[in-house]
């Protein structure tokens, strides 16, 4: 999908803390509206009790990478709703890395919103990892 790259070279190279980013699945690249992370793959809850705090637990959970894009004439939204396996890499403005390997479209297929050319996507896997800019 083409988008634009003339930002491209601003992220990490100013002192940006938001705004532009980047995002790539299977290397193709997307027009991003909004998008959102979390590397977190364990979820932790409280234990509470009648006399206090009892303790806590841990379960496992998917990290995500998940996105608003803008749909164009040249890509396929029920093509990316069948991805499994994938690579996904979304670079924000800060420089920062944030990227996953072996995951998949998670939730209900993407419903495309035509007045504005507007979807969602959401891919989970077992490891979302960040790459500090320093």
């Amino acid at each position: 999908m083409s988008g634009s790259t003339a930002y491209n070279s601003y992220i990490g190279t100013t002192d940006l803390v938001a705004g532009i980013a980047s995002l790539t699945i299977d290397g193709e690249v997307f027009n991003v509206i909004t998008a959102n992370y979390s590397p977190a793959n364990i979820v932790i809850d409280t234990h509470y009790g009648l006399n206090g705090i009892q303790g806590l637990s841990g379960k496992p959970r998917a990290g995500f990478i998940s996105a608003q894009c803008r749909d164009s004439g040249n890509l396929s939204v029920a093509a990316i709703c069948a991805k499994r396996s994938s690579t996904v890499v979304l670079v924000t403005a800060s420089g920062k890395t944030v990227s996953g390997t072996g995951m998949w479209f998670a939730g209900e297929p993407s419903e495309v919103e035509v007045a504005e050319g507007t979807f969602n996507l959401r891919f989970e896997g077992p490891n979302v990892d960040e790459v500090l800019t320093s």
